[in-house]
């Protein structure tokens, strides 16, 4: 199969969840933000690596988050199934993407850096010749 064929399919499946889990998933165990950053399947289209941020961003919340995701996998894959009629649609594996957490620590650390050096020289000459 062609990586841009699963591209093509990563990215239909991460939409298509993004639609079921607003509109379609009735489960109050749902955070106030949950987005999919990103679907990987393998190469065989047998499973889908799910990734997903939500807000708030506790460890219990997404360990509540993940636990809700997972029960209603068999729904999910369902819907996935009815709505892009794949031949075989894949089983749905759920991560939490810390990726964006990390992201804005490294932004903070690197602002707290630029913050404590001392301020560079206003007229740039150099004491070199």
């Amino acid at each position: 199969m062609t990586s841009h064929r699963k591209e093509r399919i990563a990215e239909a499946i991460r939409e298509e969840l993004g639609e079921i889990l607003l509109f379609s998933l009735q489960d109050p165990r749902v955070p106030d933000v949950l987005t999919i950053t990103g679907v990987k399947v393998t190469a065989d289209l047998q499973l889908a690596r799910v990734a997903f941020t939500q807000s708030p961003e506790d460890e219990k919340s997404i360990r509540q988050t993940l636990e809700m995701l997972e029960s209603a996998a068999g729904f999910l894959r369902h819907q996935l199934a009815q709505n892009l009629q794949l031949r075989h649609t894949p089983h749905l594996e759920f991560v939490y993407d810390r990726g964006q957490r990390h992201a804005e620590r490294v932004e903070e650390l690197l602002r707290q850096a630029r913050e404590a050096m001392p301020p560079a020289e206003a007229d740039g000459d150099d004491e070199r010749t």
